[in-house]
């Protein structure tokens, strides 16, 4: 029983609830907050940057969290492991930057190809190969840039809206400086119920936002995208989101699990993300992958062959989410845009410190400097996005001057 497969006897549901314990209970909540606050921040912020509707996020979060949600309730229950699969925050940035200069249809035409890909990568073998031709440290640089303009305009927004700015940042830093509350009280989870209370007793909350829609709308109506195809968006997204997926997010959940005795089926993982990306892109998102923080979470503690139950759990928790995503993005937006822009920027945080210190931790740092600053240029030469030309001007800069550090990141990775 070491991944999915046919042989594979399902987890009854009547053997989950059996299964269930404080740890894994607590774990399945905590992963749900987290999950609720810093990625729907993100896809907030970045969908106002990529002029996306209302309806359109909230497709996103349809795809994302609730069908999402249902393929990490069955992966999880019929391989009894904690396997967690959910949309890629960085691809929504990706989304919202290539918008500026192609249409939503073609975004999501080359989200289709990188599902193709993915899936023809695990089935032939050549993950490794891949790999090798796109280092991990020029791959995150180039998250890196695409990350920091969301973690900048945190104080911003902060000296804009200072009464709402301290009222978010300031339970943020006291629960991060309180590391026993963490666990019962996430930093950012603080930090919105902080500028929540303080939005609704400033009166700053929009309050006709929330009437304006009959109570059946709030649950998920999900618009079909119809893709387009076009070789200047497949150029700029397929090739930087199939390497977060393959090369990021995926290589960190399989570690972990390792790490923590699950011993993960890489093919057949590979494949479900690529499978979980074509059915996403129906509904106009990003592409799926492995969640490595899930993953991380859900060990943590807890009986190893109980820990399946945790993310079981969370998946039944962001099902929900993703059925009422209008509800909760109508609450969204009827705060303050600053509120947004502040949580996305308390997000960031912790993903660009794990960002800069795998682009700089280790080798091809300049490589990965070049693919940061080109990144940050917002330069799209052939009308093809800053993301694809900062990989291979990172790469060509290491072949160049780092030829011994690619050998080594080669043989290891």
């Amino acid at each position: 029983m070491n991944g999915l497969g046919p042989t594979l006897v399902p987890a009854s549901l009547m053997r989950a609830l059996q299964d269930i314990d404080r740890d894994n209970l607590t774990n399945g909540v905590i992963c749900f907050v987290l999950s609720l606050t810093a990625p729907m921040a993100i896809l907030l912020a970045a969908g106002r940057q990529g002029g996306l509707s209302e309806s359109q996020i909230s497709g996103i979060a349809f795809a994302g969290y609730g069908l999402g949600g249902l393929i990490t309730i069955v992966a999880s229950l019929v391989a009894r492991k904690p396997y967690a699969v959910l949309w890629t925050i960085p691809g929504v940035t990706l989304l919202a930057e290539a918008l500026e200069h192609i249409s939503y249809p073609e975004a999501v035409g080359a989200f289709i190809i990188s599902g193709v890909l993915t899936i023809a990568l695990a089935l032939t073998g050549w993950i490794a190969r891949f790999m090798r031709l796109l280092p991990t440290p020029i791959v995150m640089g180039m998250l890196a840039g695409v990350f920091l303009p969301y973690g900048i305009r945190l104080f911003p927004a902060f000296a804009e809206h200072p009464l709402l700015g301290f009222a978010t940042v300031v339970p943020f830093i006291i629960t991060l400086a309180a590391p026993s509350f963490q666990r019962w009280l996430p930093p950012l989870l603080a930090a919105m119920i902080g500028g929540v209370v303080y939005a609704v007793a400033g009166g700053d909350l929009r309050i006709d936002t929330l009437g304006r829609a009959p109570l059946a709308l709030m649950v998920t109506q999900p618009e079909i995208i119809m893709p387009a195809f076009s070789l200047r968006a497949m150029l700029e997204l397929v090739l930087p989101i199939t390497a977060t997926v393959i090369g990021v997010h995926n290589a960190q959940a399989f570690v972990v699990l390792r790490r923590t005795g699950h011993n993960p089926a890489v093919t057949p993982l590979t494949v479900v993300c690529g499978a979980s990306t074509l059915l996403f892109a129906v509904f106009g998102c990003v592409p799926g992958t492995m969640a490595s923080l899930i993953s991380a979470i859900t060990t943590a503690s807890g009986e190893p062959r109980r820990q399946y139950v945790s993310t079981a759990l969370f998946g039944a928790f962001v099902f929900m989410l993703g059925l009422f995503a209008p509800a909760v993005i109508a609450l969204a937006l009827a705060l303050p845009p600053i509120f947004a822009a502040l949580l996305a920027g308390l997000a960031m945080l912790k993903i660009l410190e794990d960002a800069f210190s795998a682009t700089f931790g280790g080798r091809c740092r300049l490589g990965g400097l070049v693919a940061l600053l080109f990144t940050m240029s917002g330069l799209a030469p052939l009308g093809i996005g800053s993301a694809f030309w900062a990989l291979v001007a990172g790469y060509a800069t290491s072949w160049l001057l780092e030829r011994d550090d690619l050998r080594s990141l080669a043989a290891s990775q």
